[in-house]
């Protein structure tokens, strides 16, 4: 047997980390490689780094969940984020991208289909303003060449959790997930085995300068089914939506939710409310209210 063998090379001066690399290699074929490099001061923790993945193989992967079982197929990684530390370190930037191709996990004799997930983003963090701005992020993920998983904001968005607000004007950021079918992850579910398919969408609005931040969720899983220890589901849709709000970070709003559950296409339970949390005096407040219709909740878990 061939050994997977990992080599770290460091070179690093007070005022540059000239190489900082770690080369994953077996029987002389390279399996990929981190690195980071770049001028930093580590005195003023400032600097300009890249950091890097490099085509990291499936095996490296398999070496890091030893033990899980799992066996990441046809899988490779790539990234580059370029990082700039200024302010003593307060400020970050981070830009760059994340690409997992061909991504496939085989773990209890259960394969996944393969998914391709590409991410690009560049966000700014000021800890001294207290603030966030995310200038841009786009995620796209194919499933098989089908649209699986989308992000994107139509402008700049920023989070602020201190007295003080940013210059960036109001954005949202979308994100949806498309006919994921539950059965096709099993690997990742044991013996639960779930069935289903699920569909999403988020809507984040950041105003104010990032001060108000406003959130809306509609999800639905349809036919779902499940084993649940001795006990079976089968024909259940759920549905979840929802609307909040947040202030600094620190007030936040449950305007609405809605849960409904439906067997067969009879609804057997629904709960719905508000809620409120203040996370500086931690109190917190929550508003329900349940309606259940007996047959079809208790043909969930027939019962003798």
């Amino acid at each position: 047997l061939t050994t997977l063998a990992a080599r770290l090379d460091c070179e690093v001066t007070p005022t540059e980390l000239k190489q900082v690399a770690l080369r994953f290699t077996k029987a002389a074929a390279a399996l990929g490689e981190v690195r980071v490099s770049g001028p930093f001061n580590l005195a003023k923790q400032e600097g300009k780094l890249k950091a890097e993945i490099l085509a990291l193989d499936r095996q490296v992967l398999n070496l890091a969940a030893a033990g899980s079982g799992m066996d990441f197929g046809t899988t490779t990684i790539n990234s580059s984020t370029d990082i700039e530390l200024t302010k003593g370190g307060q400020e970050i930037s981070l830009a760059g991208f994340l690409e997992i191709a061909r991504f496939q996990v085989t773990r209890l004799g259960q394969t996944t289909p393969t998914l391709d997930l590409r991410s690009d983003y560049n966000v700014l963090v000021d800890n001294t303003a207290q603030s966030a701005t995310l200038k841009t992020l786009n995620l796209v993920g194919k499933q098989n060449q089908n649209p699986l998983l989308q992000a994107g904001l139509d402008k700049p968005l920023a989070i602020a959790w201190g007295n003080t607000s940013g210059a960036v004007g109001d954005a949202t950021l979308n994100f949806a997930i498309t006919d994921l079918n539950l059965a096709d992850w099993k690997a990742f579910a044991g013996t639960a085995a779930p069935a289903g398919t699920v569909n999403a969408k988020l809507k984040v609005v950041s105003t104010a300068g990032g001060k108000q931040l406003a959130l809306e969720l509609d999800s639905r899983v349809e036919k779902f089914a499940a084993t649940l220890g001795s006990n079976q589901v089968s024909q259940v849709d759920v549905q979840l939506q929802a609307h909040a709000s947040a202030a600094d970070l620190k007030q936040f709003q449950l305007a609405d939710y809605r849960l409904e559950i439906a067997h067969q296409g009879q609804s057997a339970l629904v709960m719905s409310g508000s809620g409120t949390f203040d996370a500086a005096t931690q109190d917190a407040d929550l508003q329900v209210t349940v309606q259940a219709t007996l047959a079809p909740l208790l043909a969930l878990q027939p019962q003798p």
